[in-house]
């Protein structure tokens, strides 16, 4: 506990807090600005980041024993896990993820109602049979959240491949009354921050673009 820590060993033992801090105060930044669309549920809390990078700075600048610096950052861990809420979602699923469910259920929508004959084929009662609930945690500026947002065009001769200008989108292309219809949709590709674009398939590559036959 009395050793007076190295340059060496204070760098060692500091840079994990001071790169995190750092890290936290440009997010805050970036949503501070509104530079670009984000997944931040919570709040940064740049005070608390502040004040750990200034209690590093007097560290690196003042003789400090090596037990301490041990200790510091036992607390400094104990503060950020347990006694700090979750700041950026981090525990909680990327509403990219929502915004496949709500592709499946848009797609579930027009598989049963073909299979019962009761698919609309004018855009306006397409709209309003196949219109998902909800919002989802897409965050910028003051914005915290967005709505749902099922966009149709039609006639199509393929699937919509430009992203919208903001996340939460689903797109229906529609070729025509008992034609081929094809769902992609405007997320973030499951990035911190990032500008809309097409939702992408995890299970390969490009973007998710599901195809409903044309009936029979």
């Amino acid at each position: 506990m009395k050793d007076a820590a190295s340059l060496r060993y204070k760098m060692l033992w500091l840079a994990l807090p001071i790169g995190v801090s750092l890290w936290r105060l440009i997010e805050w930044l970036m949503l501070s600005l509104g530079s670009s669309w984000a997944y931040y549920l919570g709040e940064p809390f740049p005070i608390f980041w502040m004040f750990v990078l200034l209690l590093c700075t007097v560290a690196m600048t003042k003789n400090v024993a090596e037990g301490w610096l041990r200790a510091g950052l036992f607390v400094w861990f104990a503060a950020i896990y347990g006694l700090l809420p979750t700041q950026a979602g981090s525990m909680a699923a990327h509403p990219d993820y929502f915004l496949e469910e709500a592709v499946d259920r848009v797609s579930n929508s027009i598989w049963q109602a073909r299979q019962n004959g009761n698919l609309p084929a004018h855009p306006i009662d397409l709209q309003k049979l196949l219109q998902p609930n909800g919002s989802l945690h897409y965050r910028r500026g003051l914005a915290r959240s967005v709505a749902l947002e099922l966009r149709i065009v039609s006639p199509a001769s393929g699937p919509v491949t430009a992203p919208a200008e903001r996340p939460g989108v689903i797109h229906l292309a529609v070729e025509g009354p008992g034609k081929r219809m094809w769902i992609s949709a405007t997320g973030l590709g499951f990035a911190r921050f990032s500008e809309p674009t097409l939702l992408p398939d995890r299970q390969g590559s490009g973007a998710v673009v599901i195809e409903i036959k044309a009936t029979r």
